[in-house]
């Protein structure tokens, strides 16, 4: 589940599908699942692959950048770590 201003913000766009690249640049669609309450929004599909090939551990803090969610529906992460 994406963190609810993340959700909001997505809600929004109503995109079914963006595409997530990280660290190692590779370009992952994934799929959005829209829950009832109004900003739950979760990845359905794709984001194993993005934290397997990423190494992304759970723990981790993760920073989203969307600025391109609207020209091409592309979210950037990266590890804070």
């Amino acid at each position: 589940t994406l963190p609810e201003e993340m959700g909001e913000y997505l809600c929004e766009t109503m995109l079914d599908q963006i595409i997530i690249i990280g660290d190692t640049r590779e370009k992952h669609r994934c799929e959005l699942e829209y829950q009832r309450h109004p900003f739950v929004v979760k990845i359905s599909s794709g984001w194993r692959e993005v934290v397997g090939i990423n190494g992304f551990k759970v723990g981790d803090r993760l920073l989203f950048n969307t600025s391109n969610i609207y020209d091409n529906h592309t979210f950037y992460v990266r590890s804070l770590k």
